[in-house]
């Protein structure tokens, strides 16, 4: 059971040409978006009155982390990885710079994106977010709740945040990997199946090279056909 959970999670080791194009374009759309939330941020922190000097500050070093490895690294696969991390650094930064009456919905941002890093069509993405996340709602309750929530939440209020995303992390991974299977390893399937026809088209001509006439096949019951 555990082995093909690892096995359905986990992509094949080999990325086709078309992936890598669709990776790269995903990982810069990403980058993009993220970027943006430093002025969005920063007015977030400035009207809050939660310091919009640190919320330039941090959400910049969230960004440094996605466009180091876009830079850095060659893998898109990897780099989509930090890319579902970086999202759930955002989601915390957002949580805790929108402290005041409407701070429990800014929790939105984690389904939502949760949701939305299934267009990477990678189970681990998701996996890796929702793993930050948890770890993210856990330790700040212990260290600084007041950073995720606006009331003294007890630890159960964790627990039923972390079901949620588990819930939501288990549908967004059918969709990754049929996302993956049916349409960015399609290509990988069609040539395969292309391969197959090649070589049975090859064993035809070969047969069809080595008679003069004609040639005749014969049943299991002896009856020409």
């Amino acid at each position: 059971m555990i082995q093909s959970t690892l096995q359905y999670l986990k992509l094949p080791h080999v990325t086709s040409e078309f992936e890598e194009t669709y990776l790269e374009r995903m990982n810069k759309i990403a980058a993009c978006f993220f970027i943006l939330h430093l002025p969005v941020f920063v007015a977030i922190a400035y009207l809050n009155d939660t310091g919009p000097l640190m919320a330039f500050v941090l959400t910049s070093a969230v960004l440094f982390g996605p466009l180091l490895a876009m830079k850095t690294w060659s893998s898109k696969r990897a780099i989509s990885t930090v890319m579902g991390i970086a999202a759930m650094f955002m989601g915390g930064l957002l949580v805790h710079f929108g402290q005041g009456p409407v701070q429990i919905e800014m929790h939105f941002y984690f389904f939502v994106l949760i949701a939305l890093l299934a267009v990477f069509a990678n189970p681990m993405v998701i996996v890796a977010a929702a793993v930050t996340a948890a770890l993210h709602h856990a330790l700040l309750w212990m260290l600084l709740p007041s950073s995720i929530f606006n009331y003294e939440a007890p630890f159960w209020v964790v627990a039923i945040h972390a079901a949620f995303v588990v819930l939501e992390s288990i549908a967004a991974c059918f969709i990754a990997r049929s996302f993956f299977d049916n349409v960015i390893g399609l290509e990988k399937k069609v040539a395969q199946r292309t391969a197959e026809v090649e070589a049975r088209n090859n064993d035809m001509r070969m047969i069809l090279n080595s008679v003069k006439q004609g040639f005749f096949t014969i049943t299991n019951t002896g009856v020409i056909s």
